[in-house]
């Protein structure tokens, strides 16, 4: 049995219609889905009350929650919910979204961290648009148990106070040679260095078979940093997204580097380079040399705000003349304004 709800903007919404709502949960209930985006009116009372509610499915194995800018939630509320996630032995996948509520601390991040089963495989966090977010909640991570995971999503968008070199030392550590998917949000990272992200990249496991990696919006990175992630893609990769949007420092050095290392089991191929006006044609060309070696299906570039973007769409339809591949390419050849 699975309850889907979404209540997604009902700015009405209070604690107790989540309490009313917690009391319809029925013993059989294995998969939960709720969004409570932007209910302005919800505080750590909602979060009790799912946590209590948590505790009536048997055999509960998701659960997932999406809270967005609901900013009266803070770390009261959270450990009460994780109490009663500690609880569920049957739980297999979590998925909370806390973007932008910014009352939550790393105080409640980690208490969530510290609570979470070993047994889980899959699990989603985004605390993004927090800068009470820390350092400590990667660290918190990096010890937790949760070394069975096959499936980590971890949303930190302008969570400046965790992107840092020791936050990605801790993320590196944390990730288990068991995920086969990966999806890190790590834009906006006023912190974020060449150093910290070849640190990053020395933990991506080599058994991914999905990788997707937002650097956007990190200027201070160099192409010393891209090259590190290019060399550090696995070999068994079917699906790759690299957003490396605004970060204007990347080159072809950098784009010729990702074709050279990209395997040939890539299936699917995403590569946002908005604003990226170091990228020419040169890039453009030794990439497209390298897809029709490749198993890809599907083939999505941005170029918006570059100097290439025109001809880019010409020069790999021309490689891939003959093939199967969708092809899209995004954006107009233009420069941005300084």
């Amino acid at each position: 049995p699975k309850l889907e709800l979404s209540c997604d903007n009902c700015t009405a919404l209070s604690d107790q219609n989540v309490r009313d709502l917690v009391s319809t949960f029925s013993k059989s209930l294995q998969f939960l889905d709720l969004d409570f985006s932007f209910c302005g009116q919800l505080t750590d009372q909602t979060l009790k009350a799912l946590g209590n509610g948590l505790l009536t499915p048997l055999t509960l194995r998701r659960v997932a929650f999406s809270f967005i800018f609901c900013e009266q939630l803070g770390d009261d509320g959270l450990i009460d919910l994780v109490g009663a996630l500690a609880q569920i032995a049957t739980l297999r996948e979590v998925y909370l979204n806390f973007y932008g509520c910014k009352a939550i601390t790393s105080f409640g991040t980690r208490a969530l961290l510290m609570s979470l089963s070993r047994q889980l495989t899959r699990l989603e966090l985004d605390f993004s648009f927090n800068g009470n977010i820390s350092e400590e909640v990667l660290r918190e991570l990096e010890i937790s148990p949760l070394k069975e995971l096959q499936h980590l999503r971890l949303n930190l968008h302008y969570c400046t106070a965790a992107l840092n070199e020791k936050g990605l030392k801790a993320l590196a550590n944390a990730l288990p040679e068991s995920l086969c998917h990966l999806h890190l949000d790590l834009r906006f990272g006023d912190q974020l260095t060449d150093t910290s992200i070849m640190i990053l990249t020395a933990g991506i496991p080599a058994g991914l078979q999905f990788l997707s990696l937002d650097l956007s919006g990190n200027k201070g990175l160099s192409d010393d940093a891209f090259l590190a992630i290019a060399e550090a893609i696995p070999a068994k990769l079917e699906t790759l997204e690299l957003c490396f949007g605004r970060c204007s420092q990347l080159t072809d050095r950098s784009l010729s580097s990702i074709a050279r290392n990209l395997p040939s089991s890539i299936t699917s191929l995403t590569l946002k380079l908005t604003a990226c006006e170091q990228v020419t044609t040169v890039g453009i060309r030794a990439l497209a040399g390298k897809l029709p070696g490749a198993a890809i299906e599907k083939v999505s570039i941005w170029l918006d705000h570059c100097t290439c973007a025109d001809e880019a769409h010409e020069i790999i339809q021309e490689a891939l003349q003959g093939c199967t591949t969708k092809v899209k390419v995004h954006g107009k050849s233009e420069v941005m304004p300084a």
